[in-house]
């Protein structure tokens, strides 16, 4: 599979990822939160620093 049609299928994989758990909610006490619910989920599944950045580019909206 060509490096372009994995990095597209990552982003895509990404995207549904912060799109679903980004509506989830986080049921902890608001005051012992330290890390969004969604910024955990988001660091371990993430199979790179770009996974990463392209989250939070595409939760940026949501906040």
């Amino acid at each position: 599979m060509p490096a372009v049609a994995t990095a597209k299928k990552r982003a895509m994989s990404i995207e549904i990822l912060v799109q679903y758990f980004g509506a989830v909610e986080d049921r902890r006490c608001r005051g012992k939160i330290e890390h969004h619910l969604l910024d955990i989920v988001v660091i371990a599944c993430a199979e790179s620093r770009d996974d990463i950045v392209l989250s939070s580019v595409c939760s940026a909206g949501k906040n």
